[in-house]
């Protein structure tokens, strides 16, 4: 069973070193170091990266056929290949596309090798393969998440709804940036204020900006479906008629004690902004936004609930 392709690999390798900046940078961002499985290429994304990150400019493909610090095997294979850099946003997508494929497949591949040197063995431990079966589906799964939630600015930007779903909320003093260590000092970003993010070339200025868009457009922006049911102090209620005032059970981390708080605001999400997931656990089940956290118990921490497994343990009120 073939599982990675010599042709397609130079071809990303020639696309980020060749291409137009735009498609090069398409390419660096969505394929790391493991959508890279033959030897010459493997070598030569990793340089790449390495020279990138020394001098915020990418190498040409003649530089890094001609780098002593990539095997001369390695050199001589890629300078005689025929393959030529993609130069348009189709065939772009379509070599992304391809790479993550066959990387997925090697994923797989490889996991099933280990079900059966583990099935060979004289003695079987189900668990471990049944949690290494999962661990694998579950990687590939969120790594298919993460490449579809991948945001830029520019022209071409897909940024534009999560800018404008953040100017349009409610003006509250202090928009939190989503980085605990941060928002625990100073409690967010005053909202209006300009603030300038520094760096060196390279430095990955614009990555983090994104990342701030993302995470403050996405403050308080998660719910669950108008029709959930809440327990409150006037009976049980539809989420959507609960009000400002209303008193909802709290679970306090510190005391392992179910309290009454006090609900002090109310945000709605456009419905169709937003996609639900249905979270099943042992007594029942919930409808929430994906990126709702939902508090684990074996790790005491909060995890948004796509990336959920069965290995996580909920807590239930």
């Amino acid at each position: 069973m073939k599982i990675f392709s010599p042709a397609s690999e130079i071809k990303a390798i020639r696309t980020i070193c060749e291409s137009d900046p735009k498609l090069s940078s398409k390419v660096l961002s969505q394929l790391g170091d493991d959508f890279f499985y033959y030897d010459p290429t493997k070598e030569a994304h990793h340089r790449i990266r390495v020279l990138l990150k020394a001098s915020g400019e990418l190498p040409s493909f003649s530089d890094i056929c001609n780098d002593p610090t990539i095997s001369e095997d390695h050199r001589k294979i890629l300078s005689k290949t025929k393959e030529v850099a993609v130069t348009t946003e189709k065939a772009t997508g379509t070599l992304i596309n391809t790479l993550q494929k066959y990387n997925k497949l090697r994923k797989l591949y490889f996991m099933s090798e280990r079900i059966q040197t583990s099935l060979d063995k004289d003695k079987v431990d189900l668990d471990d393969i049944l949690e290494d079966t999962s661990n694998t589906v579950s990687s590939i799964r969120i790594r298919s998440d993460i490449t579809q939630s991948i945001y830029h600015i520019g022209r071409a930007n897909n940024s534009s709804t999560l800018l404008k779903t953040l100017l349009n909320k409610e003006k509250p003093s202090l928009v939190p940036t989503g980085y605990k260590a941060f928002d625990s000092k100073n409690g967010g970003i005053h909202y209006g204020s300009l603030f300038v993010i520094g760096g060196t070339t390279g430095g990955g200025k614009s990555l983090l900006a994104v990342d701030l868009l993302v995470k403050m457009a996405r403050h308080e922006s998660v719910c669950f479906p108008p029709n959930t049911l809440v327990v409150t102090d006037r009976g049980t209620l539809p989420i959507q008629d609960v009000i400002v005032g209303d008193y909802v059970p709290s679970y306090n981390l510190k005391t392992g004690e179910l309290e009454l708080k006090q609900v002090e605001a109310l945000s709605e999400t456009p419905r169709a902004s937003r996609r639900l997931v249905r979270v099943t656990h042992e007594g029942g089940s919930f409808i929430c936004t994906e990126d709702h956290k939902v508090w684990c118990e074996i790790e005491q921490d909060y995890i948004e609930a796509r990336l959920l497994t069965d290995r996580n343990q909920v807590r239930g009120l």
